[in-house]
């Protein structure tokens, strides 16, 4: 039988060369290699060894430890799900939803001939040598050949454009924060009145908060609250608002949502919202709605005060007990349940003894708002919406495409500038007068 040769016998059989090489190989460094490693130990102070073996040694994770839970929820889209079950129900909702009649007659007022004769034709040849390329985007409808307004005018307005542009420009290259679109853009904007009118003034609102009564209150009976950044009110430096509010300062009577010393005595007109470039718009929305939903629970609050004076009978100031023995006629029991507080409570005794149902309360004048992300301007329309089944429901539809503005060129600047044009004029010649006849003289007359 043929025996193999032993592994000794080999290796004294192979040539020297052949046994170095063997040496070298694989098999022997990792010998060689655990014996420097303990040498080295060896050599290190005690303290170091102390330090390598008092350290926590981790367990290795099963894979169904290390693999990742599913897509977390946007807190935004939680805030706009509860908004839409809170007390008022407030929905956002897209500009092809159903829209409240009354919204869709501002829709109507603000896109007639939106872009059109938005530019005098004298700044023609200005704007051809300030953008060559961006002159030819410029649709010939926008220039407007019957301007009247005097050389002065004109310079006035091409400056302005061109400082929003470049203030604009400048957040955008140098990626700079929601403050800075805020005061050096959004406020050159709003702040922008050709007719020099002091009809509407603009009020920075970053800091203030909303009156915890007002607020929608959300499922699990916790106020929904956030901030907005701007608001246009009626300005006391109108003969005609300040006398309104010299009445109503003198009665003690807040006017808005805010709890500022100041803003809390003026009605709001117009709301926005900044954000940066790149900024998330649909947390601007929720800001927006919110201050919206509270606006409304403020005047819905003062047209149930002027309805009980109308009927003869005294409103209750705040702090005042109902003399049916009920609670207090103040806002944190009036509103606390959104639109119920808004409902007639202050009915006369003919009407609390009629079993026939109540009509729907006449809805409030529709409001606009605006949210700015960055270069884009989105308009938003909110209105009161009662229904039988659903009661109220604040509906706050937005964007129109129609409606879109910029800061991104001389040409969108100039819709921009016309469509808060068009907001100042709702205010002033619609909303209002209405909230002056059936909310603000009943309250003081």
């Amino acid at each position: 039988m043929h025996q193999l040769p032993s592994p000794s016998s080999l290796e004294t059989t192979l040539p020297r060369g052949r046994r170095r090489k063997r040496s070298c190989s694989m098999e022997g460094q990792p010998r060689k290699r655990t014996q420097r490693k303990m040498n080295a130990i060896d050599n290190l102070p005690p303290q170091a060894i102390t330090d390598f073996l008092s350290r926590v040694i981790l367990k290795p994770k099963t894979r169904s430890q290390t693999s990742s839970p599913s897509r977390s929820v946007s807190p935004t889209r939680d805030l706009l799900n509860a908004l839409r079950v809170s007390s008022p129900s407030v929905d956002c909702q897209s500009s092809d939803s159903p829209m409240a009649p009354i919204a869709m007659e501002l829709r109507k007022t603000l896109s007639k001939d939106f872009g059109e004769a938005i530019i005098p034709a004298a700044l023609k040849d200005t704007l051809r040598a300030a953008d060559p390329q961006g002159f030819d985007d410029i649709p010939s409808a926008a220039f407007d050949y019957e301007y009247t307004g005097t050389p002065e005018d004109l310079d006035t307005l091409w400056s302005e454009i061109q400082q929003i542009h470049l203030e604009a420009s400048e957040c955008q290259m140098y990626n700079q924060d929601e403050n800075a679109w805020a005061q050096g853009v959004a406020r050159r904007v709003l702040s922008w009145c050709p007719c020099k009118s002091q009809f509407l003034q603009l009020k920075s609102i970053q800091s203030q908060s909303l009156e915890r009564t007002y607020l929608p209150v959300s499922a699990v009976e916790v106020p929904v609250s956030k901030k907005a950044d701007y608001a246009l009110v009626y300005s006391p430096r109108d003969p005609a608002v300040r006398s309104v509010y010299h009445r109503t300062d003198r009665a003690g009577i807040s006017l808005s949502q805010m709890t500022d010393t100041h803003t809390k005595r003026l009605v709001m007109a117009i709301g926005g919202e900044v954000k940066p470039a790149g900024g998330n718009s649909q947390e601007a929305l929720a800001q927006l709605a919110i201050w919206f939903a509270a606006g409304f629970a403020k005047l819905r609050e003062l047209q149930v005060s002027a309805r009980a004076r109308q009927l003869g009978r005294k409103p209750l100031s705040e702090g005042q007990k109902d003399d049916r023995g009920g609670s207090e006629a103040t806002p944190e029991n009036s509103s606390s349940k959104g639109d119920q507080h808004a409902t007639m409570q202050l009915e006369s005794p003919s009407e609390q003894q009629s079993d026939v149902e109540q009509p729907l309360p006449e809805p409030l004048p529709a409001m606009i708002g605006f949210t700015a992300v960055g270069h884009e301007w989105a308009t938003y329309i909110a209105c009161e919406h009662f229904t039988e089944d659903d009661g109220k429901v604040i509906q706050v539809t937005g964007p129109f495409r129609r409606l879109m503005a910029s800061t991104g060129s001389f040409y969108e600047i100039s819709k921009l500038l016309s469509l808060v044009e068009r907001m100042r004029a709702y205010a002033q010649d619609t909303h209002w007068p209405e909230l002056k006849e059936r909310v603000l003289l009943p309250l003081i007359e």
